[in-house]
């Protein structure tokens, strides 16, 4: 004889109520599960190129960049990415969000920096992100006079293709230097010449020389 199963109407009614939540509550669930996931549906990347300089302290003008499908192999050591158009779009450098009164921009043309959409306090998205290149710690650059009699020098930061930036957002940057007893760059070693490369960064909105200098000793 076949050995049957009875469910109890008890039992019965708690499958069926199981069985109706369920089907209520799983489309929120998985997208609950997406929004959680990684950077998956519920987030928005996108990298943008810096064209100039925008209002407020590490705002900048740029162009979203896409992806370009024939220099995805890059056997001519072409650039994969390309402008998406000509629609500029302000966005902010996290790490110029707090800087000095006294301010030199960290980024110059050219340079790109991995964004997404944050909510200010009155509702409006704004893009904020992280630099991908030309935010380096420490970068090229070349002086466009010999040394002085001051503690400064002017630059021209060096884009991310080896050219030197001689107009607009990177170009006729101050340089501070660290020099023996404070003496001025005509007085100290090394002794810069014009359109000598040097390396400096960038710290909290003002540029200074990696370089240390020394004064000249002269024996009797």
């Amino acid at each position: 004889m076949q050995r049957g199963y009875y469910l109890t109407p008890g039992f019965h009614r708690s499958l069926v109520d199981m069985l109706r939540w369920w089907q209520h509550h799983k489309n929120p669930l998985t997208k609950h599960r997406r929004r959680r996931i990684g950077f998956g549906e519920g987030t928005n990347i996108r990298i943008f190129e810096v064209q100039s300089a925008a209002t407020g302290d590490g705002v900048y003008n740029c162009y979203e960049e896409m992806l370009d499908k024939t220099d995805w192999i890059d056997t001519g050591g072409e650039d994969r990415f390309y402008d998406k158009n000509a629609v500029s779009v302000e966005v902010l450098n996290l790490l110029e969000h707090d800087v000095e009164a006294t301010y030199a921009r960290a980024l110059a043309i050219g340079d790109r920096i991995e964004s997404y959409q944050f909510t200010d306090d009155e509702g409006t998205s704004r893009w904020v992100g992280i630099p991908i290149s030309g935010g380096s710690p420490v970068r090229r650059a070349k002086t466009t006079a010999a040394a002085g009699a001051t503690t400064t020098i002017v630059c021209n930061l060096i884009g991310n293709n080896g050219v030197e930036i001689t107009s607009g957002l990177g170009s006729g940057i101050t340089v501070y230097c660290d020099t023996e007893d404070s003496a001025n760059l005509n007085s100290v070693k090394p002794r810069l010449i014009n359109d000598e490369e040097i390396t400096v960064y960038n710290l909290n909105g003002k540029w200074y020389c990696s370089w240390g200098f020394s004064k000249w000793s002269f024996c009797s």
